[in-house]
């Protein structure tokens, strides 16, 4: 029940627009190699120095860091040789930037030191502030504020001094960073704002478009999005206007990250890759790297993990080519956090060690602190509480020493829910408050609403239901001021948790299809929640819409309870795929309320919109982060009066769900809820669909729950039957273990443990079946029976199979049931008979896959049969061969090996003729949009506790290719069989063109029981047919 947010720390490159503009350094230089040149007639030297100079900098401003530095080191030895004081100064300043730009800082303060000493005594004013101000970005970089601060003033000071607007803006800007850096986001935004006015004062568009970005970021910490990238905007018009590619490529970046943070994932992407464009054409590999590194982010975000690796690892290269220290414990931290989600530890581990140690020789503490977090976060996911904690103290130690407490509020959250798994209740609230005292302090509203949520769950733990429901109605105010819907979703689904423990089924009801709704109006968007959060949610998304399913079950609302069952699947599809499932039509909706629901929710949202209690959030936040001891007696007062306001308003929430308007809505709905619910447009869409076939067909939906099945039927004229059967779900999966043992070898018996499924499935629907003359069944297993075929169930006589056609389906709102006209089929097909090992990165472990003696001849045969048929087998049956070639064909068929395993849609995989494999992802961005019909004949599918989700997902991952349907096999079946099978199903199809698949492939296993070797259903139940068959 926990839903619960914990934060691993990845670290986005925004490409912080700091320091001073490089060309300013150059014309101090140019303009006094010349005048030595005068002086001393040495024109020749001068010019070398001056155009090695040049070169560097032009190096330097693409990336080229160790080129750049052998440069301005030739050009170094020069100026030295000719006693050019004012030019040495300025190239050893240089020298050390390039050194701070690798990530050695322990040179790059050398250098400035070294520049410093000469400016100080050649009285180089100006160069003088130019330096201290460097010096000050080295210790920004390290994390040492409070000396970046001094530095800053000197420079400051100096440049205030001799005139200098230019550059007192710019180092105005810097100091505006160091408080960023420390979250005092109010003192950030008054330097920006000085900054931004010298900026415009002078016209120095350069600087002001930097100072916009550099407000972007605050606003982006403070969670205020859309001010974000309004000041990104204003940026970005600038750097097109002056024609800077390479702040241009920023913003661009920084316009993405925000898209990111709003879960805006194609919009994130479109962004970065525009700014990786940039980067490419001027050959810019620092901003290649930070825009490869910000896109294996966002794939990261949706769980497409390969991708995410193949980015950071391109990010990782770049780094290490133009020696980015700070940088390669960058992308080797987040490659860590890929290895994380995927279940890999101790890889996990690795790699965030190597991050630590290049963080602590180059001396950067913020990292360092950041990468104890994570793996802290490793430990307490393998329940290692103790070194969980050790390794977040150890982060926390840090962030309080060096002043960074938005870390620092994220560590303690993170250690609020380690005791809190350990069951000290207390001691979780204790690390909870400091935590929501950090965010509300530095406005950090998403933070803040995570905390509130995290202790409204302690306080449910414990029993104090009112408690819980304020906090968790503070944090939904927030996820709404902020337009977050992702955890909004996880708020509403808290409540309606705590509604129903509280025995309060009608309003657990009303917030659970909100909740519902939420979510799909995120897919529709093709939003998915971030990984990251779902990972630390102890139970599923996908179990929340199974407890509303039960609920309305338990009511009798049968119709909403299908519904909900259906959007279940999808739900399931998309923890499965790790990747938004784009929504359709039948879809869009979610769950519809009913008209007393509306008004009940309708009712709780006018409080949460009052005009008075608007926004209340945001000026809180602008008051809190003042510091404490700056604040005024009319902003301490202020801040009361809004709290007050803040917990009137959630009293008012409280008081409304108590109300006499909503008790008697309540009560009318527990009366007439049912009998409404028939009338919803659901229900017409639900037959309109069954009508569209020329069969008898019905819908079977089975819900399995922990102490019973329910089975959910529905036919063309008639309201849906519930049927309950009281088994538990642990004797039905040790059912299932038993039919799946005896169905996968021909020496065992199954007719016995079959007629106990079909005595649970069948039985209590049969006499329903047969007055409805029902001949198919159109059928949406749920968890563990997605691993047994339903045609090998037997009723003590016969095989179902024998009685009914089976169409699986993966849920009725993703499947197209219009017919098409009957045409005689064309066959693309493929064949690997070769053994292979597969060992890939990203696979849980590698497979050694025996050859298949009988394929070659199977695609022989379907060839023979149909002319119109293309056959590739071994070599000539590679991805570049066939992917191309699938959409001229009607039916796709593969007789190779495929591996279908739970946990990830890159785990599961079919095997090509040269070795080469395409997984499930893979599969879902083939171009099958005119294809009808995609077999893949020696494919295995393992019995495991993951619900057969990796079956859902093979079906989507055909039908979101465009493929109308996919026939499979749930274990590999010996050559010979198979090839039987598939080559009576061909000729059928090719002899009965209006034959369907579901049809043909009933007949095919028909013929198989009645023969005299291949009758057991080892032989002919597996294959699987997911889609529309009809």
């Amino acid at each position: 029940m926990r839903r619960h947010f914990k934060s691993v720390i990845f670290l986005l490159s925004f490409l912080l627009l700091w320091g001073f503009p490089v060309q300013l350094v150059e014309t101090n230089l140019r303009m006094s190699l010349l005048a030595q040149a005068q002086e001393e007639r040495s024109q020749e030297r001068n010019a070398e120095a001056l155009r090695l100079y040049e070169e560097g900098q032009q190096l330097l401003s693409t990336g080229q860091f160790q080129e750049a530095l052998g440069k301005f080191e030739q050009a170094l030895v020069i100026v030295r040789e000719i006693s050019e004081r004012q030019g040495e100064g300025a190239i050893l300043d240089n020298i050390g930037s390039v050194y701070k730009s690798l990530g050695n800082y322990k040179q790059a303060l050398n250098y400035h030191q070294q520049s410093l000493n000469i400016r100080t005594e050649i009285s180089d004013r100006s160069g003088e502030g130019t330096t201290l101000n460097n010096i000050g970005l080295v210790y920004h970089s390290l994390g040492k504020y409070e000396k970046a601060l001094d530095y800053y003033q000197d420079s400051l000071k100096i440049l205030r001094a001799i005139g200098d607007p230019s550059r007192e803006g710019t180092t105005l800007n810097n100091i505006g960073g160091v408080y960023e850096s420390l979250g005092k986001y109010e003192k950030a935004l008054n330097y920006y704002q000085d900054s931004l006015k010298i900026h415009r004062a002078i016209g120095y568009l350069s600087g002001e478009g930097t100072t916009l970005n550099n407000i972007g970021l605050v606003y982006q910490s403070l969670g205020k999005y859309q001010q974000a990238l309004d000041y990104f905007q204003q940026s970005l018009k600038i750097d097109r206007a002056i024609g800077d590619p390479s702040g241009e490529g920023t913003t661009l970046n920084n316009i993405g990250s925000v898209y990111d943070n709003l879960g805006k994932y194609d919009r994130a992407v479109d962004y970065f890759q525009q700014s990786l464009n940039i980067s490419i054409e001027i050959g810019y590999r620092p901003g290649q790297a930070a825009s490869l590194n910000n896109m294996g982010l966002v794939d990261r975000s949706i769980g497409n993990y390969k991708q995410a690796l193949d980015y950071f690892q391109q990010s990782l290269k770049i780094k290490q080519e133009i020696g980015d220290r700070f940088g390669e414990a960058t992308s080797l931290n987040n490659i860590g956090s890929v290895y994380e989600s995927l279940g890999k530890y101790d890889r996990a581990v690795d790699y965030y060690q190597q991050s630590l140690k290049i963080y602590r020789e180059i001396g950067v503490r913020s990292g360092e602190g950041t990468t104890l977090n994570n793996i802290g976060s490793v430990y307490d996911n393998l329940g290692k509480y103790q070194q969980a904690l050790d390794y977040y103290q150890q982060s926390l130690n840090i962030d309080r020493e060096i002043g960074t407490r938005s870390g620092e509020g994220t560590t303690l959250n993170n250690m609020g829910l380690v005791y809190e798994s350990l069951g000290k209740y207390q001691q979780a609230l204790d690390y909870y408050q400091q935590s929501l005292k950090i965010h509300q302090e530095t406005g950090d509203r998403s933070g803040e609403g995570i905390t509130l949520n995290n202790m409204g769950l302690v306080y449910q733990s414990l029993g104090k239901y009112q408690q819980a429901l304020s906090y968790y109605q503070q944090s939904l105010n927030i996820d709404r001021e902020i337009g977050k819907r992702d955890t909004k979703a996880n708020t509403l689904n808290n409540i309606a948790l705590l509604l129903k423990q509280q025995n309060k089924p009608e309003l657990a009801i009303v917030f659970y299809k909100q909740f519902v709704n939420t979510i799909e109006s995120i897919r529709q968007d093709l939003h998915q929640l971030p990984q990251d959060l779902q990972k630390s949610y102890e139970d599923t998304i996908a179990n929340r819409y199974r407890d509303l399913a039960n609920i309305l079950i338990e009511k009798d609302r049968i119709l909403e309870a299908q519904r909900v069952t259906d959007l279940l699947k999808l739900q399931e599809i998309a923890e499965f795929n790790r990747r938004g499932i784009r929504g359709n039509e039948d879809t869009r909706t979610g769950i519809e309320p009913l008209s007393l629901e509306t008004e009940i929710w309708a009712g709780y949202k006018q409080i949460l919109n009052n005009n008075n209690t608007n926004q209340l959030g945001t000026k809180l936040t602008s008051l809190r982060i003042i510091p404490e001891t700056e604040r005024t007696p009319t902003q301490k007062e202020r801040i009361k009066e809004l709290e007050n306001l803040e917990q009137k308003l959630v009293q008012q929430l409280t008081e409304y769900l108590e109300s006499n308007s909503v008790t008697e809505k309540v009560a009318t709905l527990s009366q007439k809820a049912k009998e409404q619910s028939i009338h919803l447009e659901y229900f017409d869409i639900l037959q309109d669909k069954l009508g569209k076939l020329d069969q008898n067909a019905v819908l079977l939906y089975p819900l399995v729950s922990d102490d019973r099945i329910e089975l959910i039927i529905t036919t063309l004229d008639k309201p849906p039957i519930r049927r309950t059967v009281k088994i538990t779900r642990i004797e039905l999966n040790q059912a299932i273990l038993e039919f799946r043992q005896a169905v996968s070898s021909t020496r065992k018996d199954p007719t016995i443990p079959g007629q106990k499924l079909y005595n649970w499935l069948i039985k209590p629907i049969e006499q329903d079946l047969i007055d409805a003359n029902i001949q198919t069944i159109i059928y949406a297993p749920d968890r563990q029976l997605r691993y047994i075929p339903l045609a090998g169930l037997h009723d003590g006589k016969q095989w179902l199979i024998e009685r009914w056609r089976v169409n699986n389906i993966t849920a009725l709102s993703l499947t197209n049931l219009n017919k098409l006209p009957s045409q005689k089929p064309q066959v693309l097909a493929g064949a690997t008979s070769l053994p292979y090992k597969v060992e890939k990165d990203y696979l849980p472990e590698s497979y050694d896959f025996d050859g298949l003696d009988f394929v070659e001849s199977e695609v022989k045969q379907i060839k023979s049969m149909i002319p119109n048929t293309k056959v590739l087998i071994n070599q000539d049956f590679t991805p570049t061969n066939t992917v191309p070639e699938m959409s001229k064909y009607q039916i796709v068929h593969f007789a190779t090996h495929g591996k279908f395993v739970f946990g990830n849609p890159e785990f599961s995989f079919i095997l090509f003729g040269n070795g080469d494999i395409a997984t499930l992802r893979d599969m879902e961005d083939w171009k099958l949009k005119d294809v009808e019909l995609v077999v893949l004949s020696a494919c295995e599918t393992a019995l495991v506790e993951g619900g057969g989700a990796e079956i859902l997902g093979l079906g989507y991952a055909i039908q979101k290719a465009g493929s109308r349907a996919a026939i499979a096999t749930l274990w590999e079946v010996e050559d010979d069989s198979t090839e039987t099978l598939m080559t009576t199903f061909y000729e059928l199809q090719n002899n009965n063109p209006d034959l369907t698949t579901a049809e043909a492939l009933r007949q095919a296993q028909i013929r198989l029981i009645n023969s005299s070797d291949s009758n057991h259903p080892y032989y002919w139940s597996p294959f699987l047919l997911i889609g529309n068959g009809l």
